[in-house]
């Protein structure tokens, strides 16, 4: 019998239907931004990771983050989607944002784990191979965290 696999949480940005990357948010950064649709795996674009949450709680916070930064684009929502995960590990630092420093931070983190240019990722986080989302988490789960 398979055991029961952990849940991770994704954050995204909805924009026209479309789910992508949060890092969309960030205009010099478009090669990075992936497009996800329920139910079909996705996989990172080498060398990076896919970023998850192992806690609904610290996806949670994120939101709050990037809902505060979007107010003033009402088309654009941060979301949250229950996911399945492929080889998931703890994630401390991510690359700052603009394309040099994630190329730069990617193939030094794969080498040795260490890159002069990175940032502490939130609380929680996860990098995976590749996921798969399975349901979004509606508004009133989100307010009960």
């Amino acid at each position: 019998m398979d055991e029961p696999q952990k849940i991770y949480y994704k954050v995204l940005i909805k924009e026209n239907e479309k789910l992508q990357s949060v890092c969309k948010i960030v205009k010099d950064i478009n090669d990075w931004v992936l497009e996800y649709k329920l139910n079909e795996w996705i996989t990172a674009k080498p060398p990076t990771k896919l970023f998850v949450f192992d806690s609904l709680e610290h996806a949670s916070n994120l939101v709050d983050e990037l809902t505060t930064c979007l107010a003033t684009a009402p088309s654009v929502k941060v979301v949250i989607y229950e996911c399945e995960t492929i080889q998931p590990q703890p994630l401390k630092h991510m690359a700052t944002l603009h394309d040099q420093a994630i190329n730069s931070f990617w193939r030094n983190h794969r080498l040795t784990g260490y890159c002069g240019i990175r940032l502490a990722t939130p609380k929680h986080t996860y990098g995976c191979n590749s996921l798969k989302l399975i349901k979004p988490i509606h508004n009133e789960i989100l307010q009960s965290c």
